[in-house]
């Protein structure tokens, strides 16, 4: 008895575990349910609100089952003009090769990701999208089901984006402007086209190690000017700017300039146009006005001037020979020595003439210095200082002899005014770039920037007894021979180059 009872307690004991292991499964079961419900529910929300294309289709009969309104927005369809059609029959691969690709792909992995297909709209219209599918059970039949991302726009996009970069790249490139991309915070090197490469004489790859006050600012301040007025501007139009060349020499550009995102970075676009050959031209044309209007006025009245004065000089002259005027000899002398000076001033004024005569004859211009040597020599040597040559056999050149006199006296007597203790005036001749070159090289003070530009200006005078008329003349003369004034300075001194044109005769007879 005792046995059976305990029989019965064990059957209690383990129908009372069957219940709680039942009503355990079969909550598990109801949340499993729910769980599947709300899964379903989420994906019939995707499948039928989402943005993109959804397809559900048999995989054993290749026909659609079910679309979401996305689809059919997009291709223009019905829903009963494609619900139990294939895709062959309405015509929606581009490719068709494409259907056969995917379907392979998914059968061998299961799911494919992420392929640009094109597909094409009923309005025949193609589209590129972004394909992805997987195998899906729906009541034990194999299905696949698509997620198709139309890309179109996104496509124009890059393709805009990558016609624009081609074209700015095929512009930056090949353009003659010299253009470069420096980082904004260090003004490090980028790139920069062939234009500025050459101009340097060093490569993208040289310059990638450098920064742009390494090779063309000045100093940072002039560099900081720049990155201020980008910050306030964005941007800069035709900015007047002094930089350095490949050999340090200061030179002069229109600047411009943009600020440009380069993969995360804040950048500098930037484009100069040298301008230093415009600025001297601009200078020698304004020169050349002022010499012309001079030259103008000294036509004019030059001859009406001197005429009298002879007729003053030679009365003078005259009283001064008078024994009644003896004792104002002095004084005569005084007075005829201040009319020759003014002669002379005239003479300089007259030689700026533009229309004045010259006779242009086969000259050697070695021959024409040797000559003259005495002359200059002796001026030297009385003012403490020496006349050095350096000269070479030249070919003869169309020269007026006399302007030629002037010409080399004036600058070598501007020379020797130039250096206030002993020093060397070293005249040289040489051949080069085709011309033949007569240099002349004092030991004095470098000339002062600003001057230097406005030098051969009529009138533009440092001494106190100059006239500003002898480099003035010399500038003329040179015109009227087809020849140009050069000139460097330094503290060391300064030359004064002038070139003239070989003629062709000359050059056969050098060559031969």
């Amino acid at each position: 008895m005792k046995n059976m009872d305990k029989t019965k307690e064990q059957l209690i004991e383990e129908i009372n575990e069957m219940r709680l292991k039942l009503q355990i499964e079969i909550d598990s079961r109801k949340q499993a349910e729910a769980a599947l419900r709300q899964s379903e529910e989420k994906f019939s929300k995707a499948f039928l609100f989402g943005p993109d294309t959804f397809i559900i289709s048999n995989l054993s009969k290749g026909c659609y089952v079910d679309v979401n309104d996305a689809f059919l927005k997009a291709t223009g369809y019905t829903r009963e003009e494609v619900i139990g059609h294939s895709s062959e029959s309405l015509g929606i691969w581009a490719d068709p090769e494409d259907k056969g690709r995917i379907f392979t792909q998914v059968k061998e992995r299961g799911s494919v990701r992420n392929i640009e297909i094109n597909f094409r709209m009923k309005s025949g219209e193609i589209i590129t999208t972004l394909l992805s599918a997987t195998i899906i059970d729906i009541c034990g039949e194999e299905h696949l089901i698509f997620m198709i991302k139309n890309i179109n726009e996104h496509k124009r996009m890059e393709d805009a984006l990558r016609l624009s970069e081609e074209r700015f790249s095929k512009a930056f490139n090949v353009s003659p402007i010299p253009m470069t991309i420096t980082t904004f915070e260090e003004g490090r090197f980028l790139d920069s086209n062939d234009s500025f490469n050459d101009m340097y004489g060093s490569s993208r790859e040289k310059l990638q190690d450098k920064t742009s006050l390494d090779v063309f600012w000045l100093d940072s301040d002039a560099r900081n000017l720049v990155t201020q007025r980008l910050l306030e501007n964005g941007s800069i139009r035709n900015m007047e700017i002094t930089f350095k060349n490949k050999t340090g020499e200061k030179r002069s550009a229109l600047y411009s300039a943009e600020l440009l995102n380069v993969m995360g970075t804040r950048c500098i676009l930037s484009i100069f146009s040298d301008i230093t050959e415009l600025r001297r031209m601009e200078v020698e044309i304004a020169r050349l006005d002022r010499l012309n209007l001079v030259g103008e006025m000294a036509a004019s009245i030059g001859h009406e001037i001197r005429n009298p004065m002879t007729t003053v000089r030679g009365y003078l002259q005259m009283l001064r020979e008078n024994v009644d005027y003896k004792r104002e000899a002095e004084q005569f002398d005084l007075m005829i020595e201040e009319l020759d000076r003014a002669n002379s001033i005239i003479t300089e004024f007259l030689s700026l003439a533009k229309n004045k005569m010259v006779k242009l004859r086969p000259e050697n211009l070695t021959s024409i210095i040797m000559k003259l040597l005495p002359l200059i020599q002796t001026r030297a040597i009385s003012q403490n200082h020496y006349i050095k040559l350096e000269l070479i056999d030249l070919p003869d050149l169309l020269l007026d002899k006399e302007e030629i006199h002037q010409l080399i006296f004036n600058l070598v007597n501007n020379a020797l005014e130039s250096m206030s203790s002993a020093g060397n005036v070293t005249i040289r001749t040489l051949i080069e770039n085709g011309e033949v070159v007569l240099a002349v090289q004092d030991e004095g003070h470098e000339i002062d920037g600003e001057l230097l530009d406005k030098l051969g200006t009529p009138f533009l005078t440092t001494k106190e007894q100059g006239t500003g008329l002898g480099l003035a003349v010399c500038y003329r003369i040179a015109a009227r021979h087809n020849a140009k004034i050069d000139i460097e300075t330094s503290p060391t001194g300064t030359t004064f180059y002038v070139r003239f044109p070989i003629p062709t005769n000359a050059i056969i007879t050098m060559v031969s």
